[in-house]
């Protein structure tokens, strides 16, 4: 999923908007598919030593723009659409 490495602490970019572009990008090129689960806010907050709000906003706005879905008792998963999305989205972040 994400690496410590994609995310940079010391960006202006704010860090649940790094989030949001690797989980988009990665959707877009396929290296996440459709139904693959997204690891929980706690597990991706500590593996980026990020505080859990933050990733948890990220996760928010993914959902907002309708490339991952809450599943109850599983996580995040990455939704049917998400493909399509992400790629107009990938077009803007370029």
């Amino acid at each position: 999923m994400l690496v410590r490495e994609s995310i940079k602490l010391d960006s202006p970019i704010p860090v649940f908007e790094q989030i949001v572009a690797q989980v988009i990008l990665r959707i877009a090129s396929g290296s996440l598919e459709e139904g693959a689960l997204i690891p929980s806010v706690r597990e991706l907050a500590g593996l980026l030593t990020v505080h859990p709000n933050t990733v948890a906003r990220a996760f928010q706005d993914l959902e907002r723009r309708g490339v991952v879905t809450a599943r109850r008792g599983r996580g995040m998963e990455v939704t049917a659409d998400a493909k399509a999305l992400s790629e107009e989205a990938r077009q803007e972040i370029v």
